[in-house]
């Protein structure tokens, strides 16, 4: 995770260091290197939407090896699509009580400081991922790391049996007080797991004696039912016979998606056409701006 933002900042000092080189004896100071820096930003982001057109068009190709039944590739990004099941019994989501295989799931209320408009601050959070395996065409494979989660609803809950369930959660779970400086250690958990458990208790509010009130309130939970159909996007890892993200090794991260082919293909080519647009929309009123503020203010 660390040699990726390294690689990020060496990638914005390079396009910077040539938008300089262009702008530089063309306008004065210190728009040269205002611009240098808005241009080099605007387009390394530009330059990572058509990268992810690119791992969308291979998520495509891995979507078509995995339903012909193709044994996964050690090594590489590949695709499993099947029913996923806990190894062992399932676990249980805090709120609505669903038998599944991973939740996650928010505690939070509406604040609002001086001078600002109103923003969500999260109170709790938990998550949970137990030892479980989707069982596909090619093959049984494991799913080893926290994964992005795509068309699993996350709907905000206010009925008093949630609250209830949620109140007999908060009293009976010990929770870990986090800050900010704490949230990169525990994303670096959820990248580095090996046997399938993962568990997060998180505590992010001052207030030692919480209670919920539905008018102050928010709850949300996201789950993965067990025996729930998937399509499974990782790192095939032979050795650890699972999908793992693949962000040290090259590839791209973990990724669920709630569905069987047809899900799997609607996702991946609204992504295609979706970061296309974000690519050349970004790039063209970035410019354009960019243009205005550089050229059109000098004598």
């Amino acid at each position: 995770m660390k040699k990726g933002c390294l690689l990020w900042f060496v990638k914005l000092a390079v396009l910077v260091g040539i938008y300089y080189w262009v702008l530089h004896g063309r306008v004065s100071p210190p728009a040269d290197r205002i611009g240098a820096l808005a241009g080099g930003f605007f387009l390394l982001l530009t330059i990572g939407s058509f990268q992810n057109v690119s791992i969308a068009l291979r998520n495509r190709r891995r979507l078509e090896a995995a339903l012909a039944g193709a044994p996964f590739e050690p090594g590489k990004q590949v695709a499993a699509i099947g029913p996923i099941q806990a190894l062992g019994a399932p676990v249980e989501s805090p709120f609505t009580k669903t038998k599944c295989v991973l939740y996650s799931c928010d505690i939070s209320h509406v604040s609002r400081t001086q001078g600002s408009t109103d923003h969500d601050s999260k109170d709790f959070s938990s998550l949970c991922l137990t030892p479980c395996a989707v069982y596909a065409p090619g093959g049984t494979v494991r799913i080893l790391g926290y994964p992005v989660l795509q068309g699993f609803p996350e709907t905000p809950r206010h009925d008093p049996e949630v609250l209830a369930n949620a109140e007999t959660y908060l009293r009976s779970t010990q929770f870990e007080k986090v800050g900010i400086l704490q949230v990169f250690s525990q994303v670096k958990d959820l990248l580095t797991d090996q046997d399938g458990y993962i568990r997060k208790d998180l505590r992010l509010t001052d207030d030692p004696d919480l209670h919920l009130d539905p008018s102050i309130h928010t709850l949300k939970e996201q789950v993965v039912p067990d025996g729930e159909t998937v399509c499974a996007i990782g790192y095939y890892s032979a050795e650890k016979d699972g999908l793992i993200p693949g962000f040290t090794k090259g590839g791209e991260g973990l990724t669920l998606i709630r569905g069987g082919e047809e899900a799997a293909r609607k996702a991946l080519k609204g992504n295609v056409w979706q970061y296309v647009a974000i690519g050349i929309g970004l790039l063209l009123v970035s410019h354009f701006f960019l243009y205005i503020y550089l050229f059109l203010r000098e004598p």
